[in-house]
């Protein structure tokens, strides 16, 4: 067993990032699907003015429609058709279809407020034309019971609230969880269950529990003939064939599937403290929470089979817990905001129990301190009537090793030894208001360095708002490692997916 993992080690490597970005399809019945986020692809990396809501830029620029007159009940509705296509000038020659995709969404929101009650629903169904593949998003989708002082709040269901700035702006999806399909327009989802929230003077209380966990979604894994295949870009399929003491050896891939109710079945909760307003003045808060791990671990047994020429890995989902500590103090004027923002993320640890018939050995996440420091500026630059908004944002995480350990807590290997996406990063954004043929042209660019992966991320996205119900996108994102070469082997996303540059464009019909 030991040998023979070792030969596994970069396959496995593969497999692990496949699996922690798909819980879809077939590792996960369609109940994440249906639980999901709402996308908005052409606008989720863009900037626009006004800035979006506080807690997720996912809102459209679209005008609701008001349904009721009467002050104390009023219904809004508002949707959006889009389309949009993008090509990938690095092609897949093992699958053609996958250098460009085509994508139609139809998004559907919906509020009802009748004092004392709120009720909200989002809901977004989308159709990738060319790669097969459908899904049905829900956002958000909650009721909310406030008391007649409106000082306390009960909501039960699906919702986004502000724990952390850290995590809100670099959506590390780890008090969140987040829609990670596509990780260069990473998508928050909210937390579902019970939240009961009670304000007092500048003081404002959240509480949050739930019976049940609902991890983060990614692409669709399926297992084929022995093989683990997708339609997406950020899936690495692993080899199916490898030399194992001199002998070429076929190897077959197993999802065990777990029962849904050891993955669903597990209970979280957590609280926050805010003093201040986030949007005016000084304010700070604390964080706290004892939850699952929002990215499934994985753990994996491989094993040669009599013949020899046939080698077997067995690769199964784990839930793991995790403790977090937060804390972030900013201030703000309307024009300018800073801040900065801490969490820590402790694990706990958890081996995989011991079964003579199997040699399990499990993916044993590490502890994880981090900084972020953040700033926002709105200048006034001629000869635009607008603002220009400018975003600078610094990620630094101390991440300590992610060893993959025995049933007796034995580390063996560290074949996926990160668990954060970034972990030495500078942010800037750009965001310009101007007037293309007489109408509105909102054009954002950014630019990201991780010192650490030694690679760039740039992104430019401009959207022409050409009426209040046609909007029309298109974008560029480059991955740029300083060593495009093959012989970079480095497995760190910028490098690891330095292939996967797009040119993308499309329209959203508002209604």
């Amino acid at each position: 067993m030991k040998s023979f993992c070792a030969v596994f080690k970069w396959q496995i490597r593969k497999l692990k990032r496949a699996v922690k970005l798909s819980l879809t399809t077939s590792l996960i019945p369609p109940l994440f699907s249906l639980l999901s986020t709402s996308r908005a692809y052409a606008a989720n990396n863009s900037m626009t003015l006004p800035p979006a809501n506080a807690e997720s830029d996912t809102s459209q620029s679209f005008a609701p429609l008001p349904m009721l007159k009467d002050p104390n009940h009023a219904v809004t509705v508002q949707g959006a058709a889009g389309f949009e296509t993008a090509v990938y000038p690095s092609p897949v020659n093992s699958n053609p279809v996958l250098n460009k995709s085509i994508l139609g969404t139809l998004n559907f929101q919906l509020e009802n407020q009748s004092s004392p009650y709120r009720s909200q629903i989002d809901v977004t169904v989308g159709k990738f034309v060319d790669w097969g593949e459908s899904y049905l998003d829900v956002h958000e989708a909650f009721m909310s019971y406030s008391h007649l002082d409106s000082d306390s709040e009960i909501t039960v269901g699906r919702r986004l609230e502000f724990w952390s700035e850290l995590d809100q702006n670099w959506r590390l999806g780890e008090w969140q969880p987040i829609q990670n399909e596509d990780p260069l327009r990473p998508i928050p989802e909210g937390l579902t269950g019970f939240f009961a929230e009670k304000k007092w003077s500048d003081w404002n209380l959240l509480a949050f529990a739930s019976p049940f966990f609902l991890p983060n979604t990614g692409p669709s894994v399926q297992e084929r003939d022995g093989a683990l295949v997708s339609q997406s870009r950020w899936f690495n399929q692993p080899a199916q064939t490898a030399q194992i003491l001199g002998v070429s050896t076929n190897l077959q891939y197993n999802l065990s599937v777990p029962p849904i109710n050891t993955i669903v079945g597990n209970p979280g909760g957590g609280v926050r403290l805010l003093w201040g307003n986030r949007h005016e003045g000084a304010w700070s808060s604390l964080n706290y929470g004892y939850k699952p791990i929002n990215a499934l671990q994985l753990k994996y047994d491989a094993s040669l089979l009599s013949s020899g020429t046939q080698g077997s890995v067995d690769v199964a989902p784990v839930v793991a817990y995790h403790h977090l500590y937060g804390a972030d103090a900013g201030w703000s004027d309307g024009e300018t905001h800073a801040s900065v923002s801490i969490l820590d993320d402790e694990p706990i640890g958890q081996n995989p129990a011991f079964d003579p018939n199997t040699d399990f050995w499990q993916q044993q996440p590490a502890s994880m301190k981090q900084v972020a420091l953040h700033g926002d500026k709105h200048f006034g630059v001629s000869p635009f009537v607008e603002p220009v908004a400018i975003d600078l944002d610094y990620l630094r995480v101390w991440e300590s090793t992610t060893f993959d350990v025995d049933s007796q807590g034995i580390p063996r290997t560290a074949v996926f030894p990160y668990r954060s996406m970034f972990t030495n990063a500078l942010s800037v954004k750009a965001s310009i208001a101007s007037v293309l043929q007489g109408r509105r042209l909102i054009s954002s660019f950014r630019a990201l360095r991780d010192f650490d992966q030694s690679g760039n991320l740039f992104q430019t996205h401009f959207s022409w708002l050409y009426s209040a119900q046609w909007h029309f996108t298109a974008g560029v994102d480059l991955i740029s490692p300083d060593d495009p070469s093959a012989a970079n082997t480095d497995g760190r996303f910028l490098n690891e997916f330095r292939s996967n540059d797009r040119v993308y464009g499309g329209f959203q019909y508002a209604f």
